[in-house]
């Protein structure tokens, strides 16, 4: 799950490959099965470490936000030899994003095209000094938090303002975390 510290390992059922105070990535094997005659014997236990996840948010004082109307429209385009001929014609959106899948067929020389436009709309948000700084902090602060599981304990936090820009704000949040870093992964026979 992982990159860390071991600082704890109970082992159930297996061969355990790392040990207490080693550093792992993740990927690596903790708990390894172990054949016994014609059976496979698959690993069992628990892992915790010391982990550290970092956050990053940047805020401008301004910002172009956009939303979608929820309008969609869908335009068919016949490709022949590389003349591209409309089926329907493109929607009047003044702001708009596109999504294209084609289909091939007859080799590269016939192709369908089917592009969905969806209408969006673009607001200007204008934040004061305070408030971009403020923003840049929680942004990180919801990066970091996101990835820590449900049962980690968070040791400690240290932030870092990072310099940007003029008009830019940016933060960096480590967080040290003691959570379990390994996942549990079934052996089949011949693995």
């Amino acid at each position: 799950e992982y990159d860390g510290i071991i600082f704890e390992m109970m082992v159930l059922k297996g061969i355990p490959k790392v040990e207490p105070g080693m550093t792992v990535a993740k990927g690596d094997v903790l708990i390894a099965g172990y054949r016994d005659g014609d059976n496979m014997i698959n690993a069992a236990g628990s892992v915790k470490g010391r982990v550290f996840l970092e956050g990053y948010g940047e805020a401008a004082l301004e910002e172009i936000e956009k939303s979608y109307t929820g309008r969609q429209q869908q335009v068919d385009i016949l490709q022949l030899w590389g003349k591209k001929i409309p089926l329907s014609r493109r929607p009047r959106f003044d702001n708009y994003e596109v999504e294209e899948s084609s289909t091939s067929i007859y080799s590269t020389n016939i192709v369908f095209l089917r592009r969905l436009y969806s209408e969006i709309i673009l607001n200007t948000n204008i934040f004061s000094p305070a408030e971009a700084d403020e923003l840049a902090l929680l942004r990180a602060m919801i990066a970091a938090h996101a990835q820590v599981e449900e049962q980690a304990v968070i040791l400690s936090k240290e932030v870092e303002k990072v310099s940007l820009g003029e008009g830019m704000f940016g933060y960096r949040v480590l967080l040290t975390v003691e959570t379990s870093i390994g996942r549990e992964r079934v052996q089949i026979r011949g693995e």
